[in-house]
This record gives structure tokens, sequence and C-alpha cells, in this order.
């Protein structure tokens, strides 16, 4: 990889890239079956009305139905659903990556992660590690690492 960047440029790297991706694209197409389910989906009033997709009614009995995560009586219309969340910290570290258009951090967050996929790719490309280049890379590494402490604390 440094040879390339160094006798031919660094935009050779991205055109080593072409023809990989292009093979790939075209055995996905021609090796992955298209998978389908094979039973068609029934119309699930229930699921629509408590904003669950694909809800299994697991038995009823009267008016109660009873189904994975809780129960649904037909005669109140009362639905007790068990939620399960995850810890504090774990669940702003998943919901940094699902950012909104809405959210305020939205371009931030959508720069930051094209930034870290290019770091990522680049990096099997690169230096050697005693070269200053490397070290720079290192700063960025460390700069997004600390970017990412200060988005999860700020959420």
């Amino acid at each position: 990889g440094g040879a390339l960047i160094q006798y031919v440029g660094w935009r050779s790297v991205f055109w080593v890239n072409l023809p990989i991706c292009a093979l790939a694209v075209v055995l996905t197409a021609l090796f992955v079956p298209q998978s389908r389910s094979q039973y068609a989906r029934s119309f699930d009033p229930l699921g629509q009305l408590l904003g669950m997709r694909q809800l299994n009614v697991e038995k009823t009995e009267g008016d109660l139905v009873y189904f994975r995560n809780g129960t649904y009586n037909r005669s109140t219309g009362e639905a007790q659903i068990t939620i399960k969340e995850l810890p504090e910290v774990l669940n702003k570290m998943t919901q940094l990556h699902k950012a909104r258009s809405a959210d305020p951090l939205f371009f931030l967050n959508l720069f930051f992660g094209i930034s870290l996929l290019f770091f990522v790719i680049s990096a099997f490309w690169m230096f050697m590690p005693s070269t200053p280049v490397f070290k720079k890379g290192m700063y960025f590494t460390l700069g997004g690492i600390v970017l990412t402490l200060i988005l999860l604390f700020l959420k």
C-alpha cells in the first residue's frame, strides 16, 4: 500500500478498490439468492394498534389476548406491555449512531461517521508506523475518541 501511494499517488488506492467493489456487486447478483418469505403476512390490526410489527398472538382467553411482551384486553382496550431497555451508557451509545435529521447534532454525527469510515478504510493502505503521517493519524484517532466521549455525555 505504501509503495503504491509513493510511486503512483494517493488516488491509486481508490482505483484499486473500484474493481474489487464491482466484482463484489456482480458476484452478489449472481450467487446470492433472492430471499422472500414463503408465507404471506396476514393483516395484523392488533399489532398496528399497539405499534408492534409482526405481533404474534400466543393465546386468547375471553377478552384477554396474550402475546410475547404482554397482554391486551379487548373489552377495555388496555394493553400491558413489557419493554426491555439498555443500561443508560449503552442506550446513549446506541442512540448516538441513530441520529435523526431533527436532532441538533445530526450533521456532526453524519460527518463523524463518514470521516471514521474513511479513516478505517484508508488505514489498511496507509503508512509505516514510524512515519510522521502515521503519528498525525493517531492524533485524528485520539480526536475521534474524545469527540465520541463528548457526544456520549452531551446527549
